[in-house]
């Protein structure tokens, strides 16, 4: 955290001397060139610059001495492919190689919730990534051997090594350890496998309910698998109140969203279904996606009604999440995880805010990764339908997401652990520097492993403005018991532990779990579970 602040700081500082030293040169007739090293030098003689080196050194040195490799796996294994390198995921859709070969891409940045195009066999990064963002999801649900750097110094190394076999034919190989190897190959990078069968949308979709559904009468035909699931969370919960509880809520179905769209639907079903063939492109791809919301939001209205049925489901002023349940995520064979849009912190007594709110998940079918996704799988656009979750937002002091059999290890006997200070959308992507707290827990012996720190440098908390959802919040770890008691950390992952448990038990499967701690600070803290849905991992 110490050499991020001071890379920010110096950052700053460049940016702005730059503003005001670069025109102040011209007018004094100085060349551009002198006022830019003007600044650089100013920059690195300031303490911070010359700190920043000091701690580079330090950081080196403990690294060196714990044996830790600068690397962590989000899949570990091994692929051949072309290596090609790109500032995004979404330059290697533009790009104009072959997509019947397979690549390796060493990839400068990522957002954490991008899919991966499926001619993709493996992924070196530039920075980290929380091992259950939604992108890692991917990875292992495509099994896309996957690692990611802690920093520039590490991906440059690596990268320079390889660099005059950039274009040509490679093997990647990663350990569940964190060792990276990349060399050049002469195995030819394989074409793509064929595609899977198309997922087909359930056909039995009940559309004839438009009213408001209690959650716990929700069903996966009426209002998706995320809220069929959230009912379910609740009547487990109750049989497990000493393990954790869950948030009450109602839903709106399927038939709401095609009752919206019902006088507009024959050109909406023309837009969706012309998709494919013109998306030539992931930049085509973004602005038809761009249209197709805009027209949901100039078309489908949601009547007052119905959201004076959601204001009615909840008791006093409170906050709730407004969250996607579609017929195309949360399914047994395809997560979706992170495709869609959830809402936060939206005031239930301001209706308009409400009725906004649901109107952003209605166009969240068609951000370009979710419409891109589904041609992957296979999909109907005009097949897809959003029925939307309304929880009661639980505004935790940490957030979890879990994973009942380690996704890493594949040890079934493992319950593996990503936690955070704050609200659980820092965990979800890349949208911040820094890493979680990661643990294992084993439900055999329930011994508690710590494998990391958390080092997020700020928290995401409710907004206190009207119309904001989340705002920053520095972190002092000091304060956070989490952080400082080992006994207490111990006691309360062995119970988010001891409820993924339960949950799997419950629903029968391994489960990707979101949960909510409240009152951490407090002698009896609680877990809130909040989503579940079945795991999805490649085939070994």
């Amino acid at each position: 955290r110490s050499p991020r602040l001071c890379t920010n700081f110096s950052d700053a500082m460049q940016k702005l001397f730059l503003a005001y030293v670069v025109p102040l040169g011209q007018a004094l007739g100085v060349d551009g060139h002198s006022a830019s090293v003007f600044v650089e030098a100013e920059v690195r003689a300031s303490v911070v610059f010359q700190l920043s080196r000091i701690m580079t050194c330090w950081t080196k040195y403990v690294k060196k001495e714990l044996n830790a490799p600068p690397w962590t796996a989000l899949y570990p294994g091994k692929a051949h492919g072309k290596l090609i390198e790109f500032d995004n995921i979404a330059a290697i859709l533009n790009a104009p190689h072959s997509k019947e070969e397979s690549i390796i891409a060493l990839l400068r940045s990522a957002e954490g919730d991008e899919d991966i195009p499926d001619f993709v066999s493996g992924i070196v990064l530039a920075h980290e990534l929380p091992l259950l963002s939604h992108l890692g999801v991917r990875a292992r649900q495509q099994g896309v051997v996957f690692t990611c750097s802690d920093g520039a110094e590490a991906y440059n190394g690596i990268r320079n090594g390889i660099a005059s076999s950039i274009g040509s034919t490679v093997e990647l190989e990663v350990s569940a350890s964190g060792q990276v190897a990349l060399k050049q190959s002469s195995v030819a990078a394989k074409k793509t496998q064929q595609a899977s069968a198309p997922v087909v949308l359930s056909s039995n979709m009940d559309t004839s309910k438009t009213n408001v559904v209690p959650n716990d009468q929700a069903s996966e035909a009426v209002c998706g698998a995320k809220a069929s699931a959230a009912a379910e969370i609740l009547t487990i919960a109750d049989k497990n109140q000493q393990l954790f509880k869950a948030p009450p809520g109602c839903v709106l179905p399927f038939g709401a969203m095609l009752a919206s769209a019902k006088s507009s639907l024959p050109e909406y079903s023309k837009l969706a279904s012309d998709f494919d063939a013109a998306a030539t492109s992931g930049d085509v791809a973004d602005q038809l996606a761009a249209k197709i919301r805009s027209f949901i939001q100039d078309k489908w209205t949601i009547p007052p009604n119905v959201v004076s049925s959601i204001q009615g489901a909840f008791d006093g002023n409170v906050r709730v999440m407004v969250r996607s349940s579609a017929n195309c995520e949360d399914l047994q064979k395809i997560s979706g995880a992170g495709l869609y849009d959830s809402i936060a912190n939206v005031p239930i007594q301001d209706a308009a805010a409400v009725g906004k709110a649901v109107s952003r998940v209605w166009q969240s079918l068609w951000t370009k990764r979710a419409a891109l996704s589904r041609r992957a799988a296979g999909m109907k656009h005009e097949d897809a339908a959003m029925g939307i979750l309304i929880q009661q937002m639980v505004a935790g002091d940490l957030s979890f997401i879990a994973f009942s059999n380690n996704p890493i290890t594949r040890d079934p006997n493992q319950v593996y652990v990503e936690l955070c200070v704050g609200m659980g959308e820092t965990l979800a992507s890349a949208g911040q520097s820094g890493t979680p707290y990661r643990i294992s827990f084993d439900r055999t012996t329930n011994e508690v492993s710590v494998l990391a720190l958390s080092s997020f440098s700020s928290a995401l908390v409710p907004a206190k403005e009207d119309g904001a959802e989340l705002s920053a919040q520095t972190i002092d770890y000091s304060k956070v018991p989490f952080h400082t008691d080992g006994d207490y950390r111990k006691k309360l992952v062995a119970r988010i532990g001891a409820a993924v448990v339960a949950l799997e038990k419950a629903r029968g499967s391994p489960q990707d779990v979101e949960g909510v701690i409240s009152d951490s600070n407090g002698p009896e803290p609680q877990v809130h579970i909040v989503q579940a849905r079945p795991m999805v991992l490649a085939d070994e």
